[in-house]
């Protein structure tokens, strides 16, 4: 592939990029709808704050993306640190996600494994099971006085939306390990995760101050793999924890490490050429997620981040129970465009096997629950 052929394709993968985000009109919808429900809860719960996180506060969103809003309380008393993380708890309630697993030791803790680079550039390695207490890591990061106090509180938000908006469908996710409200927007359409911050609006120990942060060092190449991966994910039914899918928060780890050992290539002068373009950073995220050359991406995994302005210093990858299927999607779609495959031809909207299968249970699984209501009405109305 010479160069003219990849200036060709980074072109073209910069102008879909561009048709995947947000237009202006629905930015301005979403900043009006996110205004007027900050306003109704900070009206009636003065001791609150009501901030985006996630893609929708840093502009990461595709035109698919849930808008995330984060309301934190003074009355919740948190002693553990929480990173909030997407794409938790979007299922059906009869559903248990699956939480991100971060590690962000405490005060006390001994850092050996977390030493930082003496250069203090910021630098995420990949590691195979250097996560440490890992087994210790898998149930809920809030205890149950925290989730009680959460959920009681989004009790709270619910009925007040209720009463001053009837323009919202509300669904509570409360079984999930993140509680969130589930507001439906009648007229547009639009979904919008209502969640509570333990933290009291703590930027730095929210994950948030991490996309900030990669933003701001790696800039538009960040931000273009992103949303062309975040459509890639969906398209194959892999973006989705509670399915076994990759989540928002480790992809962008995923990509800002490629960035970041691109950045180290050009630095140091290796025989690697460092990628240029955008095509060639994307075709870089498949071959290593994909374990063209070497095996990277296991369930022992993990990608510690050292001197970035952030708690969080690790994620892993132990939850993700569909990680094989990921792999092999990457090294195929990787084998594709070293082929000659075009961007577009990737984003087909054409989901595999899979993912139709589990939108099928998922439809079929709703019709059940739906004869079984009905048959239960009939049967208390016949008697």
């Amino acid at each position: 592939m010479n160069n003219a052929q990849i200036y060709m394709l980074n072109a073209e993968l910069r102008n879909l990029t561009q048709t995947l985000g947000l237009s202006n009109i629905e930015v301005e919808q979403r900043k009006k709808i996110f205004a007027e429900l900050r306003e109704l809860i900070m009206t009636h719960f003065p001791s609150t704050h009501v901030n985006l996180f996630g893609s929708s506060r840093h502009g990461l969103e595709t035109f698919r993306s849930d808008l995330d809003i984060l309301v934190s309380n003074k009355r919740i008393e948190s002693k553990y640190i929480y990173v909030a993380a997407e794409d938790e708890g979007e299922e059906d309630d009869e559903v248990v996600t699956f939480s991100l697993n971060v590690i962000v030791p405490s005060q006390n803790a001994d850092l050996a494994a977390f030493r930082t680079d003496p250069s203090n550039a910021p630098l995420i390695r990949l590691v195979k099971s250097s996560a440490p207490n890992l087994a210790s890591r898998r149930g809920s990061p809030w205890n149950h006085k925290q989730r009680h106090c959460a959920i009681e509180f989004l009790r709270e938000l619910q009925l007040l939306i209720q009463s001053k908006r009837e323009d919202f469908h509300i669904r509570q996710i409360f079984r999930a390990k993140v509680p969130i409200l589930m507001l439906q927007h009648k007229k547009s359409n639009r979904s919008i995760d209502l969640g509570v911050d333990t933290e009291n609006g703590s930027d730095e120990l929210d994950s948030t101050s991490l996309i900030c942060e990669f933003q701001r060092l790696y800039g538009l190449p960040f931000k273009n793999l992103v949303l062309f991966l975040k459509e890639y994910m969906h398209q194959n039914g892999l973006d989705k924890p509670y399915t076994g899918g990759i989540g928002s928060f480790r992809l962008y780890v995923m990509v800002a490490f490629i960035l970041c050992e691109n950045a180290a290539s050009i630095g140091y002068k290796r025989k690697r050429c460092a990628a240029s373009t955008d095509f060639e950073l994307m075709m870089r995220f498949f071959a290593v997620y994909g374990n063209a050359d070497e095996i990277h991406l296991t369930h022992e995994t993990c990608l510690q981040m050292h001197n970035f302005k952030s708690e969080t210093r690790c994620v892993d990858f132990h939850s993700v129970f569909r990680l094989q299927d990921c792999v092999k999607s990457f090294s195929k779609t990787y084998r594709q465009l070293r082929n000659g495959d075009r961007p577009s031809t990737i984003l087909t909207e054409k989901s595999n096997c899979e993912h139709k299968r589990l939108d099928l249970e998922c439809i079929k699984s709703k019709k059940r629950r739906k004869r079984r209501r009905l048959l239960v009405r009939d049967k208390s109305q016949t008697l």
